[in-house]
C-alpha cells in the first residue's frame, strides 16, 4: 500500500448469531472490544481494545478471561506523506475467572482503575472483586476492595478499602440464633459512601470502620434485629470525628418493637451528640409507646427545645 493509491479494507462476514466459538476442546467468546483514538498535536495514538474468555470445562463451567488495550503511536499526522505508525506498548485492564453450575456461581476480578466515573474517580489503581452465590439465595458473599494513588500538588497520598458483604435465605447459624447480612469495612485515607460502599471518596487522614449484622432466632418470629456500627477518626489531628450506632429488635412475633440510635459527629460541619429511643409493645390489647429523644451540641446547648422522654399510652 502507498499513499495516493485507492485502500480498502475488507472484514469478511461475521455471524451474529454468538460471540463464542469452539476451538478444539474450549469455547472462545469476545466479550467486549472498544477502539479510541487520542490526539495530541501532530502526534496521536490509537488503542484498540480487546477483551475475550476461554471456558475449560462446560460441565463446571470454568470460564478465565483477560481484557487488553494495543497501543499504537501515529506520528505526523498532519502531514500524509510523512505520517507513521509504530507500537507503544500493551495496557492490561481486567482479568476475570469464574466457575458455575447448578449449586453455585463464583467470579473474580482483578482490573485496572482511575478512569473517571469509576470508584477510583481520577485516581490510579486496583480494585478487586470477589463474588459467591448458592443456589436459590441460601447464601451469598460479596469482597471488593481497593488501591489508590491520589496525585495533586502538596497532597499526594495513597488510599484504599476493603469491604464485606455476606448474606442469604440460610444467615450463618450459631444455635439458638442465626446471622445474616454481615457487613464490615476498613477505609484508609478515605471516607465512606453511604450511597455506595464500594465507591468511598478519598480524604488524606481519614480512617473508617463499619460493621453490621442481623440477628434471629432460628424461626425468625421469637426474635429478630440489627445493628449498625460506624467509626471514622482522622489520625492527622488525633481526633473521633464520627460514631454512629443504630439498632432495632423485634419481638414475640411483632409484639414488641424497639430501636435505638446513637450519634457522635465532630467534624468541619457538624459538632453534636444525638440519642433517640423508640419503644412499642402491644400489652393487654393496648400499645404503650415510649419515644425518647436527646441532643446537644458538644458546646453544651441543646439542639432540640424540647429534647427529653416523653411517654404515651394508646
Amino acid at each position: 500500500m502507498q499513499l495516493g493509491e485507492d485502500c480498502w479494507l475488507n472484514f469478511g462476514q461475521w455471524g451474529a448469531a454468538s460471540p463464542a466459538k469452539g476451538i478444539g476442546p474450549f469455547k472462545f467468546a469476545l466479550t467486549d472490544w472498544d477502539f479510541e483514538f487520542r490526539k495530541n498535536g501532530k502526534t496521536a495514538e490509537l488503542g484498540i481494545k480487546l477483551g475475550g474468555d476461554i471456558t475449560f470445562c462446560d460441565e463446571l463451567s470454568i470460564t478465565a478471561g483477560t481484557t487488553l488495550e494495543f497501543v499504537s503511536t501515529l506520528h505526523n499526522i498532519d502531514d500524509l506523506s510523512n505520517i507513521s505508525i509504530g507500537f507503544k506498548e500493551v495496557k492490561f485492564h481486567e482479568a476475570r475467572f469464574g466457575m458455575e453450575n447448578a449449586a453455585f456461581k463464583f467470579k473474580g476480578v482483578l482490573s485496572i482503575d482511575g478512569e473517571g466515573g469509576s470508584a477510583g474517580g481520577t485516581d490510579k489503581g486496583y480494585k478487586g472483586l470477589i463474588d459467591l452465590s448458592i443456589a436459590g439465595g441460601l447464601f451469598e458473599l460479596k469482597v471488593q476492595g481497593g488501591y489508590y494513588e491520589h496525585k495533586e500538588e502538596d497532597n499526594n497520598f495513597s488510599w484504599g478499602f476493603f469491604d464485606v458483604q455476606a448474606g442469604g435465605k440460610c444467615g450463618l447459624p450459631i444455635p439458638p440464633i442465626t446471622l445474616d447480612n454481615i457487613h464490615g469495612g476498613v477505609y484508609f485515607n478515605c471516607q465512606y459512601n453511604k450511597d455506595n460502599p464500594f465507591a468511598p471518596k478519598p480524604k488524606k487522614g481519614a480512617i473508617g470502620i463499619i460493621f453490621g449484622m442481623g440477628i434471629s432466632t432460628i424461626d425468625k418470629v421469637t426474635l429478630s434485629g440489627n445493628l449498625e456500627i460506624t467509626v471514622a477518626y482522622n489520625y492527622k489531628i488525633k481526633k473521633l470525628t464520627t460514631f454512629i450506632f443504630s439498632g432495632g429488635v423485634k419481638a414475640v412475633g411483632g409484639i414488641v418493637n424497639s430501636t435505638v440510635k446513637l450519634v457522635y459527629e465532630d467534624n468541619d460541619t457538624e459538632r453534636y451528640f444525638q440519642l433517640n429511643v423508640t419503644v412499642d409493645a402491644s400489652l393487654d390489647g393496648g400499645i404503650n409507646d415510649l419515644i425518647g429523644e436527646w441532643a446537644s451540641s458538644l458546646e453544651g446547648d441543646y439542639m432540640d427545645p424540647e429534647a427529653g422522654f416523653q411517654s404515651a399510652m394508646k
